[in-house]
């Protein structure tokens, strides 16, 4: 059980980082993949021989939540709740220090797997942050997405491969806030389906077992989910359908997580699980010719 017993962290002894770090190719959404200086700090980082992502903690209490989340989940005396989540995280490998005194979480790389990843980031949720904050921090944040209480979350970022000219195609960085519900059919989740029609039925019907899976054990957990994101990925494929999609389907971003012991949970993190099974659903019938012009462009 996720509650108010934080378990103790010794920043003082963590393991240093690797050495051999590069960027991580496919990190879009969130902190890290702005233009400033400042969001530098938060990229993403690869060691390349072991496939780990290694994500800086974020300063404070969020990166604090975080951390204890993955700590409780990956826990060797975990409950039965928490351990059948696993799937749907990213593997825990504990958390490092590197020279300059950062904290890294040591997360499994969950596109690995992938050939060509095809990547879709949705913040979830119909609540920008958690209802513990300022006032004004929620005014702001809510004001950024009109659309977000219909939706259920927030396409922050999609990167999409194409076969015939062997490129990355993305939307722009905030693509997604202009986005009403049909639009998010329309230019969000069909669009990322990849430019091939004839394989959508597979790999949404792929996306959907896996999600109402998910929608089931999150019914079960004693947390509230603020501001986390839902990976979807999927592997490549010349075959114009193949009998094994491989996607990926993974929760990130706990920073503002909070126990139900804390506070009511009124992320609306269901509203928009139910949202996206839904337009998987009617994807999985749609062979109709995707949008034009697309709203993807060359990375």
């Amino acid at each position: 059980m996720i509650d108010d017993d934080h378990p103790h962290i010794d920043y003082d002894n963590l393991p240093p980082t690797p050495t051999c770090l590069v960027p991580y190719a496919h990190q879009i959404g969130g902190h890290g993949t702005g233009h400033s200086d400042s969001s530098q700090d938060y990229r993403l980082l690869l060691h390349p021989p072991t496939n780990t992502i290694f994500k800086p903690l974020q300063n404070g209490s969020r990166g604090l939540r975080e951390a204890e989340f993955y700590l409780r989940v990956f826990a060797a005396d975990a409950p039965p709740s928490l351990v059948d989540l696993r799937p749907f995280l990213p593997t825990f490998h504990g958390l490092y220090r590197s020279s300059a005194s950062v904290v890294y979480l040591a997360l499994e790389d969950v596109l690995a797997c992938l050939q060509n990843p095809s990547v879709c980031d949705l913040k979830m949720g119909t609540a920008a942050c958690p209802p513990d904050v300022d006032a004004a921090k929620i005014r702001s944040e809510n004001a950024k997405y009109a659309h977000r209480a219909t939706v259920g979350f927030l396409l922050t970022g999609m990167k999409v491969y194409h076969e015939e000219s062997g490129e990355y195609l993305s939307v722009p960085r905030y693509f997604g806030r202009c986005l009403d519900l049909d639009a998010v059919y329309s230019s969000g989740i069909r669009v990322f389906l990849g430019p091939n029609v004839a394989r959508h039925p597979d790999l949404a019907r792929a996306f959907l077992a896996r999600l109402q899976h998910m929608r089931k054990l999150l019914s079960n957990q004693c947390f509230a989910l603020y501001c986390s994101s839902l990976l979807l990925a999927y592997s490549s494929s010349r075959l114009p359908t193949a009998p094994n999609v491989k996607t990926v389907v993974k929760l990130v971003d706990f920073a503002h997580y909070r126990s139900k012991l804390e506070s009511q949970d009124v992320s609306g993190f269901s509203h928009g699980l139910d949202t996206l099974i839904r337009l998987l659903d009617e994807a999985s019938c749609d062979s109709s010719q995707l949008c034009d012009p697309s709203p993807l462009s060359i990375v």
